[in-house]
């Protein structure tokens, strides 16, 4: 039987969706995906930080539309 093969992203974008979804306790998660609590907790964070960004990004670029649409009538 072959080794699963995946990179680190899948994994990283794995073990993210399975913490939203709060599927097992942190501590758990770390133990299935084989990495410690501190590094879970860099992954998250940076992933908020990245959400955070991307999110305000296209809720101002919707407001900034909307309120000159609003003027010009």
């Amino acid at each position: 039987m072959p080794w699963k093969v995946s990179c680190i992203v899948d994994q990283r974008l794995q073990f993210l969706s399975s913490y939203q979804r709060e599927e097992m306790s942190l501590t758990d998660l770390c133990l299935e995906f084989g990495i410690s609590r501190p590094m879970a907790y860099r992954w998250i964070n940076r992933y908020k930080k990245w959400a955070r960004k991307v999110f305000s990004i296209s809720v101002v670029g919707r407001t900034v539309a909307h309120t000159q649409q609003q003027t010009k009538w």
